[in-house]
């Protein structure tokens, strides 16, 4: 990958509607929560398999339990991993034939942030990743209707390299006029922790109010936030403690996720009220404005947006 194809690929936008990671946000603290529901079961190949669905949206993320083994694999590397993927494949020229994706362990760890202590952690992490991300089925469905298709068909780690097949299935929606194409600068890839889930979320509010509610695209209810940010406690837990545990264990982390965001892509966010001395019950009222987009280009996202809507005569209200 040359530099030319670099900085396209940074520019490039992938489609994150169907992503289960960033949708579902499988950690410990949702599973308690009971938003995300855990369940074990067989396939029709008798593979013990393990499915994580999400209450309010009905999207299943479907995993062999041999996969999963002892802890989870939908972390922060497996969420940028995937990011990385998919964007690499939409950069292609080719895309419409070619569903092979191959990065080099330099590209990864470049995109990534990643320093020279932490490439052996990395290696090993990409070579675990292998097979939960072949095993990777994202499921839409309701009470009158199910729709699965699997995201990878095959994938290796060799020498360095990172080669995955998309399935033909998953590239023809990804591709198609009614796909929900997000946009993600992958410069966002090189946040760490509590910093990139909070871009996720920004994100992700931005492109869906994008298209449906343009005045919307720069604010987030903190309450909803502090929900997507698998990195920290339950609010509604340490409420029962005193404002102290609230603001050490939660509302500082946040804060200095809030200057890395800035500090590393130039997203400026300003809490509608001062952080310091908020109680749990008084997040319901709180916003988190976006005052700069940084490197992102808003308000040419909105205009595709809302020219895909009148290309597809979706009503706009």
């Amino acid at each position: 990958m040359n530099n030319s194809e670099k900085t396209s690929l940074m520019a490039e936008p992938y489609n994150s509607d169907r992503n289960a990671i960033d949708r579902l946000r499988i950690n410990q603290k949702a599973l308690q929560a009971g938003s995300v529901k855990r369940e074990e079961g067989y396939n029709s190949e008798g593979l013990e398999m393990v499915s994580y669905t999400d209450y309010k949206s009905g999207i299943q993320y479907v995993i062999s339990s041999e996969a999963e083994g002892g802890k989870m694999v939908i972390n922060e590397t497996f969420s940028k991993v995937q990011h990385l993927l998919i964007a690499s494949w939409y950069s292609q020229p080719d895309r419409t034939s070619n569903f092979k994706i191959q990065l080099t362990f330099k590209e990864i760890s470049e995109a990534l942030g990643v320093s020279r202590s932490q490439a052996t952690a990395l290696r090993k992490q990409l070579r675990e990743l292998i097979t939960p991300l072949v095993r990777c089925t994202f499921v839409n469905s309701d009470k009158d209707s199910i729709d699965a298709v699997n995201l990878f068909a095959a994938g290796n780690y060799n020498k360095g390299k990172l080669t995955m097949w998309l399935t033909p299935n998953m590239a023809e929606r990804l591709l198609s006029e009614e796909s929900s194409t997000e946009y993600f600068p992958l410069s966002l890839l090189k946040l760490k922790g509590t910093a990139y889930y909070l871009a996720l979320k920004i994100m992700h509010n931005a492109n869906i109010n994008a298209r449906w509610h343009a005045d919307r695209v720069d604010r987030l209810g903190l309450e909803n936030t502090l929900k997507a940010l698998p990195t920290l406690p339950d609010p509604v837990k340490l409420s029962k403690g005193n404002s102290r545990s609230l603001y050490l264990k939660i509302l500082t982390p946040l804060a200095k996720a809030i200057e890395e965001l800035e500090a590393v892509t130039g997203i400026v966010v300003r809490p509608s009220q001062p952080l310091k001395g908020m109680k749990t019950k008084d997040m319901s009222k709180i916003t988190l404005n976006v005052i700069d987009w940084g490197q992102v280009d808003i308000a040419e996202l909105t205009r595709k947006k809302r020219k895909r809507l009148r290309k597809n005569n979706v009503r706009e209200d």
